[in-house]
């Protein structure tokens, strides 16, 4: 629906609630939470495969591959901070 999108940095955001209720914003926020955890925490596995300390690189490398493979019809966030959808 376009409520979830991919940011600039690789990051999953909440665009809009159109159409959520309060509960769904809620659980929809929560699970964007645990997902962006659970990159964070790959970011760091990859810089410490790599011998790094370098997370923001390693996150900077993600964060196309994630925009350029999105699926058609997901919206993502250039690195301007405008919308497209794909």
């Amino acid at each position: 629906s376009g409520n979830v999108g991919i940011a600039s940095d690789g990051s999953l955001t909440l665009r809009n609630n159109d159409g959520l209720s309060v509960q769904q914003v809620a659980s929809v926020q929560r699970i964007i939470a645990a997902d962006n955890a659970a990159r964070r925490n790959l970011y760091a596995e990859v810089a410490k495969a790599l011998n790094t300390t370098e997370t923001g690189r390693v996150q900077a490398v993600f964060a196309r591959t994630w925009r350029d493979k999105a699926q058609s019809g997901w919206w993502i966030q250039e690195d301007n901070g405008a919308w497209r959808q794909k």
